[in-house]
């Protein structure tokens, strides 16, 4: 399956003829039509290729904001938040560990595991980033390639009003919009 992603609706390729279900709706990645709703004319042609254009809310999608370089990698990891860091700001949010427990770890890991894709945090809007970050720290990190990116992901992991762990089908480094500071 090839999908190409546009900001207000996704078109999806699939590369061989969609299996039909017993009630005649089409199964797709473990779901019926009926999850999902097609038009008539998007229907897969029989030994041919389906094409299915949906808008990007029809699949639980959720947008999230978070900071991160040009591989996806976010700046909170070792030997680079001493570069960045306000030393006299005021106290850091509680990380992912200490706000979730150990076990977050355990089930990032399960995801990975067993369906592949990518992992990470970030916030429900920009209000969220901003209490993360102060505008000393924002001006440090994009003097260090780090760019605010808005990306949709497939399941919330955990959930609190100072962050979100997510999981994604897609990599990080992919299929995101990048925000101005």
């Amino acid at each position: 399956m090839h999908q190409r992603r546009s900001r207000f609706l996704r078109l999806r390729c699939y590369d061989r003829p969609t299996e039909a279900a017993t009630d005649g709706s089409q199964k797709r990645e473990g779901k019926t039509a009926a999850h999902y709703p097609i038009h008539q004319a998007d229907q897969a042609r029989p030994g041919g290729v389906g094409f299915r254009a949906e808008a990007t809310g029809t699949m639980n999608a959720r947008c999230i904001y978070r900071v991160q370089d040009k591989e996806g990698r976010g700046p909170f990891r070792p030997g680079m938040s001493a570069r960045w860091v306000q030393e006299d700001g005021p106290d850091q949010l509680p990380p992912v560990m200490v706000e979730f427990g150990n076990e977050i770890i355990n089930k990032l890991h399960r995801k990975i595991d067993e369906f592949g894709g990518a992992c990470g945090c970030g916030c429900a809007d920009r209000d969220g980033l901003n209490r993360w970050f102060t505008r000393l720290e924002r001006r440090r990190l994009k003097r260090l390639g780090y760019q605010v990116v808005m990306m949709d992901i497939d399941e919330v992991i955990a959930e609190s009003p100072n962050q979100i762990v997510f999981w994604r089908w897609r990599s990080l480094d992919r299929h995101f919009i990048v925000i101005p500071w």
